[in-house]
């Protein structure tokens, strides 16, 4: 028996598993915030930023339990950068309560996403869960 014809069809099925192994531990994808401060909950799609792949975004796609509908579209995170394994800063997020960017940090935590808007030392933190 020819030992390629073996060989090719797992060099294959690796390949495809790749990009799913990649994203295991990534932030990209939807998480569900903690209540907001006006009531209900968002929904937030972090994926690379638009012309930076080497950064990470995030905008709110969905507003739930809310009449804040008016938030849906508007970017939450901007400019994260990998900071080591499972961790992200050098970026901002912004208090739509305040209506003012933070700097902020994630850090990939499990099935959850701890999210931290600072003033100096001062931060507050979110553990946002993922939906997809």
């Amino acid at each position: 028996m020819d030992i390629t014809r073996l060989i090719r069809p797992l060099a294959v099925l690796g390949a495809l598993a790749a990009p799913v192994a990649a994203n295991a531990g990534s932030a990209v994808g939807v998480w569900q915030t903690e209540p907001m401060g006006l009531g209900g909950y968002a929904h937030v799609r972090i994926a690379p930023c638009e012309g930076r792949s080497d950064r990470l975004c995030g905008r709110i796609e969905r507003i739930i339990s809310s009449k804040r509908e008016d938030l849906v579209g508007v970017q939450l995170l901007r400019d994260m950068a990998a900071k080591g394994a499972d961790r992200w800063g050098g970026g901002d997020i912004y208090s739509p309560d305040k209506d003012r960017y933070y700097s902020s940090q994630m850090i990939l935590t499990g099935d959850g996403l701890e999210v931290k808007g600072c003033i100096a030392a001062l931060c507050k933190s979110q553990r946002w869960a993922r939906v997809e």
